[in-house]
């Protein structure tokens, strides 16, 4: 008699008279552990055997929301085929979230089929970013006006670091953000601790700073201890200057000439030349002709004084003097005597040009007529020249009067026009009578460059986000080629490039005084819960340039809350669900619980809100509800929280209300003992609430199988029917297995729906066969 092999397919087989049935043996795996205490998630498994064929896929399995997880859900697979059993597997994987409940568990599969290890694991990956950390190492190279400030940054608190770098003030002991602020990088690609340096420039010296090193990323800012130094003293020293000639003497006025050797150490705020009939050694306590109240652009700078108002055949004694914060120099003393009266012209001052006056192609000239000589004035104003370094009324010149003025001394201005940009003149103030023309010293102006670029600014960072307000951090690292009129931050909620013609908060409408300038943009009256485009922005008569765009989110207004986990309980008929509250909103929670519905796959409180409490105390705080007596169906549930801002719900699960059918282990009866087939009997008294799919009897080769072996575990052999299809109750069945006589056997009946299997109790039989 020879023997027939069948494999296993789906749905009904009928067995060959004398057949061997082969039973399939899917792989057996285990779950080892997890380490989730930082992303990715670590997971570790063992294939402990691979059944009888070949393992073609293996990994794990999670879901947030099912507590049974199936490769229909979350997927990781490892690359690569088992050599030898057992087989130890590792994956790592960010496919995780921070601050949520997963359900996990490892799997493998070959042509036999899909295992899973036994027990399912419940995995809380926490939230565990912090602030990062930095420290500041030390204070180097200090100047008078410069240092060099050495930080390290040692932790990123677990998310990616947004900008990092020094904070300084000369006022507060407590720097921040809304000080001085050295952006010294926005990101870190390497490994940390991660060292930096940051050079301080244009300081103050001889004074006192207090420095910290701070680093930000998405939780905030934070900072290192503080650090204080003080800056060099600069050495000081007075102006140098000179008594050059005496010219031009009148009965009452002589013109002196002078130089400006240096400096000295500190900027010049006055110079010119004081004088005295009487004391051979003037000094600023006599009459004084002021020539200069600037610091000149460059020295050495000659400069000439008109002394007026002297008494005629008189002995003066003159010297030139400068000022400055270190104190008053002179130049030697000089003497003349004036002259006895003649017919003398008109007298004249040019004074500096008003360097806000100067643009690219005009500026306007200041005069002063100090006297009107000895007969009237027909003509003043001013002659000026790119070339001739003393210019007189040949080259180009405006008038700015035609008459004596009714008294003395007299100001007037000339606008000049028609410059070229970028350019070098000299100027001189002129006046003519008919005892002749007169001019004033002469001055020298620039006209400013051709502006062609324009300002570049930085967006930092954004920090201290709400529900309706930020700030924002700009760092503006140029002026271009033209000063900054103003500065500070643009930003949309529907342009995602905002600029000027969208919402702005302007930091300052004037150039700031050095560069690099970190300033703050306050944000206010935003919507909450809303992603804003932001960037800063500044501007000069050139255009306005624009930092890169970021993004933020204001605070959500309405609560969070979240539908942990939905369970329905056959034997108790009843629905727990299981949810919480992570935060509460801008305002207090006036209601919270649970929303269902039969039809609609999004409930809200307007379809069967069951409320759970009024207040919330200290959050996160979780909350359950049990429902009973649900008819079957399919049932849309999540939880919701309610303030003064309005509604918030959590994520909706699906939960199956069912009846399982009663399954019976009936009897056993044995055919045919020579070829060891033997009449396995069942019965299913009550149908359920969903459609029978599949019946038959799982066995094992074992007289005392005392734990309720199942389906698709190891060594569990199986015999099934689909057809027909239980539809009247009570529903007998018997099924034929053919096994190997004189061995012990524990079988039980079982019924599979879409809700799962039902088993009826276990029993046991023994086929007897002496050949």
């Amino acid at each position: 008699m020879g023997l027939s092999a069948c494999r296993y397919q789906s749905g009904q087989v009928a067995l060959p008279e004398y057949g061997v049935l082969f039973v399939p043996t899917p792989p057996s795996v285990q779950l080892d552990s997890v380490n989730a205490r930082s992303l990715p998630v670590q997971l570790y498994g063992t294939i402990t055997a691979q059944g009888l064929d070949t393992v073609t896929r293996y990994g794990f399995v999670f879901s947030a929301s099912r507590a049974i997880p199936t490769v229909n859900d979350s997927l990781v697979t490892v690359k690569g085929k088992p050599a030898s059993f057992p087989f130890a597997f590792h994956l790592s994987s960010a496919l995780f979230k921070r601050a949520t409940r997963y359900y996990v568990r490892a799997f493998a599969e070959n042509a036999q089929g899909i295992s899973y290890n036994k027990d399912v694991l419940q995995l809380l990956v926490p939230d565990n970013r912090t602030l990062p950390e930095v420290s500041l190492n030390a204070i180097e190279n200090i100047t008078a006006n410069s240092a060099n400030a050495k930080a390290t940054l040692t932790s990123d608190g677990n998310t990616p670091i947004t900008a990092y770098g020094i904070c300084y003030s000369a006022t507060s002991a407590n720097p921040t953000l809304a000080d001085k602020v050295l952006v010294t990088g926005s990101a870190v690609t390497g490994a940390l601790p991660f060292g930096y340096s940051q050079a301080l420039s244009s300081l103050t010296d001889n004074t006192t700073y207090y420095v910290r090193a701070f680093v930000s990323n998405a939780l905030g800012t934070a900072y290192s201890s503080i650090v204080s130094f003080k800056t060099t003293a600069v050495p000081t020293a007075a102006p140098t200057v000179q008594t050059d000639n005496t010219v031009n003497i009148t009965a009452t006025t002589a013109t002196i000439d002078g130089t400006l050797v240096s400096r000295g150490t500190a900027p010049i705020i006055q110079y010119g030349v004081c004088y005295s009939p009487s004391n051979a050694t003037p000094t600023l306590a006599n009459t004084v002709v002021v020539a200069g109240t600037t610091d000149p652009a460059t020295v050495p700078l000659s400069f000439s004084a008109t002394l007026t108002g002297l008494t005629q055949r008189t002995l003066y004694f003159v010297r030139t003097f400068a000022t400055s914060s270190v104190g008053t120099s002179y130049g030697v003393v000089r003497s003349f005597t004036t002259s006895t009266p003649v017919a003398t012209p008109p007298s004249v001052q040019t004074n500096e040009v008003v360097a806000t006056s100067i643009t690219t192609s005009s500026a306007t000239a200041s005069g002063t007529l100090l006297t009107g000589g000895t007969a009237s004035i027909v003509q003043y104003g001013f002659c000026y020249s790119n070339t001739n370094p003393n210019p007189t009324t040949g080259d180009a010149l405006i008038t700015s009067g035609n008459a004596s003025p009714t008294s003395f001394p007299f100001q007037y201005t000339g606008n000049l026009t028609g410059l070229a940009a970028g350019t070098v003149y000299t100027l001189r103030a002129f006046a003519r009578s008919s005892a002749g023309t007169s001019y004033g010293a002469t001055k020298t102006f620039r006209t400013v460059a051709a502006a062609t670029a324009p300002p570049t600014v930085q967006t930092v960072t954004i920090h201290s986000i709400s529900y309706n307000s930020a700030s924002v951090l700009g760092n503006l690292t140029s002026s271009g080629t033209a000063p900054v009129t103003e500065y500070g931050i643009v930003y949309s909620a529907t342009n995602a490039n905002p600029t000027t013609a969208d919402s702005k908060q302007v930091t300052a409408s004037a150039q700031p005084g050095s560069f690099p300038f970190g300033f703050t943009g306050n944000l206010s009256r935003l919507v909450p819960n809303t992603t804003y485009a932001v960037r800063a922005y500044a501007t000069s008569s050139v255009g306005t340039s624009y930092g890169a765009v970021q993004r933020f989110t204001t605070l959500v207004a309405t609560p969070n809350v979240t539908t942990d986990r939905v369970v329905y309980s056959e034997a108790r008929n009843s629905v727990t669900a299981s949810g919480s509250v992570q935060s509460v909103g801008a305002s207090a929670i006036t209601r919270y619980g649970f929303c269902y519905s039969a039809t609609s796959a999004t409930p809200t409180i307007a379809d069967n809100p069951t409320d759970v409490g009024t207040a919330v105390g200290n959050v996160p705080m979780a909350f359950s509800y049990s429902f009973i007596r649900w008819a079957p169906g399919t049932y849309y549930v999540r939880a919701y929280a309610v303030n003064s801002s309005g509604v918030a719900y959590g994520s909706v699960i699906v939960v199956g209300v069912y009846v399982n059918p009663t399954v019976t282990t009936d009897r056993t009866a044995t055919k045919d003992n020579a070829a060891g087939i033997q009449t396995l009997f069942g019965s299913i008294s009550s149908g359920g609430s969903a459609v029978i799919d599949e019946y038959g009897f799982c066995y094992v080769p074992s007289a005392n199988a005392t734990t309720n072996f199942q389906v698709g575990d190891r060594s569990v052999s199986v015999v099934r029917k689909t057809r027909p299809v239980p539809a009247s109750f009570p529903f007998g069945f018997s099924l034929e297995v053919t096994v190997p006589q004189n061995t012990d056997y524990s079988f039980r009946a079982y019924a599979k729906t879409a809700n799962g299997y039902v088993y009826g109790s276990i029993h046991t039989f023994y086929i007897t066969y002496k050949p």
